[in-house]
């Protein structure tokens, strides 16, 4: 210093890291964009997985600051050379979809299929969904689809099920995933639609409304 004293000094080292160019919607950073890297998007948006710094960058194709199916639809587009759609409102009145769980019945040892329903399909290209239930009757096993879709779900939280799902364009089925749970106890166990976003095909928003479901066991 000024008057010849030492100054305490701390180093820290540094790192000069090269890396090939990114690509949006690159997910796994292979240099190209595939439907795979939609899937990795899906297991982000379904909670399957803890993206990095460079996968949140990647896979957040519509740079919200979130990672939702609505990315993965576009990370699909993109890897079938498909242009960015034209953007539209954002679908009102007539044009909502309703989300539909219905009522199941059977008995403690049995396995059962519970549809998730969707009307106005047309319309809908991607969808984040989160159903509640009562983990001590029911256990979720596995989700599917029969859809012309990518889907991805997580059920390892009892009680929760986590989906998302996306395709290039409208889907092509009212049921848009089948749900299978193994019969716990003779009991009643409410399907709660907890958190239902459905997108189009330019990823905006499509109002929607729910109609939750219910399982009663036949012994009661």
């Amino acid at each position: 210093d000024e008057s010849g004293a030492v100054i305490p000094v701390s180093l820290e080292n540094g790192v000069v890291k090269i890396t090939q160019p990114s690509i949006k919607g690159d997910v796994n950073n292979d240099g190209k964009v595939r439907s795979n890297d939609a899937m990795l998007a899906l297991r982000i948006a379904a909670g399957l997985m803890v993206p990095s710094d460079y996968q949140k960058w990647a896979a957040d194709m519509n740079d919200d600051g979130k990672i939702r199916s609505n990315d993965a639809m576009l990370i699909l587009r993109k890897a079938a050379g498909l242009a960015a759609p034209e953007i539209q409102p954002v679908a009102t009145g007539s044009g909502e979809s309703t989300v539909m769980l219905g009522e199941s019945h059977g008995v403690a040892g049995e396995r059962i299929t519970v549809p998730l329903m969707v009307d106005n399909v047309h319309q809908l290209a991607s969808g984040d969904i989160c159903i509640a239930y009562d983990s001590a009757v029911l256990r979720a096993v596995e989700v599917s689809s029969d859809s012309e879709v990518l889907l991805q779900s997580n059920v390892a939280e009892p009680g929760m099920i986590r989906i998302a799902f996306a395709g290039t364009d409208g889907l092509n089925s009212k049921t848009v995933a089948k749900i299978q749970f193994d019969i716990l106890a003779d009991d009643v166990s409410p399907l709660t639609l907890k958190q239902v976003e459905l997108y189009q095909s330019d990823a905006l928003l499509v109002d929607s409304q729910k109609i939750d479901g219910v399982f009663s066991s036949w012994a009661i």
